[in-house]
């Protein structure tokens, strides 16, 4: 059968001498493979920069549900970016995300309201032009949400720590040593209490900005054991240096 969707491209894969094979999750089949050929030939018009991290795409396929490899009918930018091809923060972020989103999004079901809030994330990244460092700390921690680890905020409003492994704050030390320093605690709360357009108004050093985000990756490393090293942290580590 004949599905029209939209999908957000995860990653793309070389497949033999002319096509590729592009990781989409789509708004209403999930995560699928999707085989194009002939897009990387003298002919393709181009089309291979449409299967680009976090394009976002509006899709005819053909769909099989006992397949894992599907066929794409008609395929056109759905909503082009503005900024992020052309803003190497913007552009370094992206493909942050998109590696993170790689390892994250599995599932073949339909989830119509996670796919909205990407969508809406990277429409406002696009068309942001302040609060741009930081924005990848707060979409990971919305994030989370959808994938079920959203960090526990109840009852504590001057906690002692963050415990990664576990999701909680606390008033003392857990029994590991996988917890945030004060510090750092203080400042994933305020980041878990601040929506994208208070991004303006909120500053931290580089330094700063590195440690958290590799505390946030490791708490996604506790509560999901598909994501591994991210290749793509050393690029906005070299960006924001």
């Amino acid at each position: 059968m004949i599905i029209k969707t939209k999908g957000i491209v995860l990653h793309h894969i070389k497949y033999r001498e002319s096509g590729i094979i592009a990781h989409v999750f789509l708004r209403d089949i999930g995560r699928q493979s999707l085989l194009i050929q002939g897009i990387r030939g003298k002919n393709s018009r181009g089309k291979l920069t449409l299967f680009q991290p976090l394009y976002i795409l509006d899709l005819e396929i053909y769909y099989k549900p006992q397949k894992t490899l599907h066929r794409i009918k008609e395929v056109k930018n759905f909503m082009p970016y503005l900024s992020i091809p052309h803003n190497i923060i913007k552009t370094s972020i992206s493909l942050f995300l998109s590696e993170i989103l790689y390892h994250c999004l599995k599932s073949e079901e339909k989830e119509p309201d996670l796919f909205d809030f990407l969508i809406n994330s990277f429409q406002i990244l696009d068309h942001s032009n302040s609060g741009i460092p930081n924005f990848h700390l707060v979409f990971l921690l919305k994030l989370s949400r959808f994938l079920g680890f959203y960090p526990n905020l109840s009852g504590l409003d001057n906690p002692f720590c963050f415990d990664l492994k576990n999701g909680i704050f606390r008033i003392s030390p857990p029994n590991h040593p996988f917890y945030l320093s004060q510090t750092h605690t203080k400042i994933l709360k305020t980041l878990l209490e601040l929506n994208y357009e208070q991004l303006k108004d909120f500053f931290i050093s580089n330094k700063v900005r590195g440690e958290m985000l590799a505390n946030i990756i490791d708490y996604y490393k506790f509560q999901e054991q598909t994501v591994s090293e991210i290749k793509s942290i050393e690029i906005l580590r070299e960006v924001f240096r």
